[in-house]
């Protein structure tokens, strides 16, 4: 163990004391790939802690959490999607985060900060730190993905409250749907005898659909234009929570007669949008002020494009004296295979859309959005509560 004095090559204070363990090697020369030059020349306006970053050499020393709430100054000013954001130290500028190669290279190069613990032997950090360090191969957008992604640019649009609508992405060519209607009232019927003894689970029933047709979320069919697939649906008991203790899925998944093909066979999943979860915690934990919060109703928030609404019928009555009614669903709908890519793009579409309007909220719904929750840290209170006026 010994005691360094860092500082910057650029001033000679601050100087920091930190206590480090000496190794033969402390991991294999970084980076592991050569950076283009047209991603090279984007930093060169900044004052940079390493002006070759670039350059293929040794890793002299790994810097633990403690002390990274000391180096780090700002933010990640992000430059764009596929180049490392730069973010200021008291060494200077330094170069982090996602590289994304050109297609032919199908990689994708990542550095993130890591925190690690006190009990964790220093072999047992270095293979967890690693383990994020290596470079995965990452395949280029598959043609399928790409038509996901190209439907969705061409046809979603924005209404003049601010909400979006969004349509359903399909395969170009597909087998017709099967008639859907008899397995989607069997599933009612099920439904409805599950319930009949139990008096308040069939109230919370009727609650959580009266819901959603008083936000406006469905609405009785009007037969104005012919329906192509019923979405059977069932409940789900969740005594654990307070909130919704029952919950209603719907089943895309479902082949109508003659085991024919389903909603989610002809729809296009489109790509993974999800950031890589561990990102986004190292960078939760990153300094001392934090934000957490959720999307409410996230895919419920996004209208369904009017014309592609008769693939989201569904089958439903308050009460077994009444008669079976025919709903169309109207906002993206989960049991879709489709709607976490709806609901991840749209976001992203909506960061683009008030990025200069709202810039911190934009850079966290690109950097610190898991499904529908928001993990984020800031430097200062005052940057925090600025974050959190404008995400809300």
């Amino acid at each position: 163990m010994v005691t360094c004095a860092i500082k910057s090559k650029f001033q000679d204070s601050p100087t920091l004391s930190v206590d480090m363990v000496v190794v033969a090697k402390v991991a294999n020369d970084m980076p592991n790939v050569n950076f283009p030059r047209e991603v090279i020349s984007s930093y060169t306006r900044f004052n940079l802690a390493d002006p070759q970053f670039y350059k293929r050499a040794r890793v002299d020393m790994l810097l633990g959490n403690d002390v990274v709430s000391e180096i780090i100054q700002s933010q990640p000013l992000f430059i764009n999607e596929k180049i490392p954001s730069v973010i200021d130290t008291i060494f200077g500028s330094v170069v982090s985060g996602k590289l994304i190669l050109d297609s032919n290279d199908q990689r994708t190069v990542q550095n993130y900060f890591l925190s690690v613990s006190d009990n964790e032997s220093l072999d047992q950090a270095l293979r967890a730190f690693w383990t994020i360090e290596e470079v995965p191969c990452t395949p280029s957008m598959n043609p399928l993905d790409k038509l996901a992604e190209d439907i969705f640019l061409k046809e979603h649009t924005r209404e003049s409250n601010g909400r979006y609508v969004v349509p359903l992405p399909r395969v170009l060519s597909h087998p017709p749907l099967g008639d859907s209607r008899p397995v989607a009232e069997r599933r009612l019927l099920a439904t409805e005898r599950k319930l009949a003894g139990t008096p308040e689970l069939r109230q919370a029933y009727n609650e959580f659909m009266r819901e959603y047709e008083t936000l406006g979320h469905m609405e009785l069919y009007s037969g104005s234009a012919p329906c192509k697939y019923i979405i059977p649906h069932h409940n789900i008991l969740r005594p654990t929570s307070t909130s919704t203790p029952l919950r209603v899925v719907f089943d895309g998944s479902c082949r109508g007669n003659n085991n024919s093909v389903s909603l989610n066979d002809i729809l296009l999943t489109g790509p993974n949008l999800y950031r890589d979860i561990s990102a986004i915690i190292l960078n939760f934990r990153l300094f001392n002020y934090c934000i957490v919060c959720d999307v409410c109703k996230m895919y419920r928030a996004i209208l369904l494009k009017e014309s592609d609404r008769c693939y989201q019928h569904i089958l439903y009555r308050s009460s077994t004296a009444e008669p079976i009614k025919e709903y169309e669903l109207k906002t993206v709908t989960y049991g879709l295979s489709c709607s976490p890519f709806l609901a991840i793009r749209t976001l992203l579409q909506l960061a683009s859309d008030e990025e200069e309007r709202f810039p911190l909220a934009a850079q966290v719904i690109k950097e610190g959005v898991y499904m529908d929750d928001i993990l984020y840290s800031c430097n200062t209170h005052e940057e925090a509560c600025a974050l959190q006026d404008q995400l809300l």
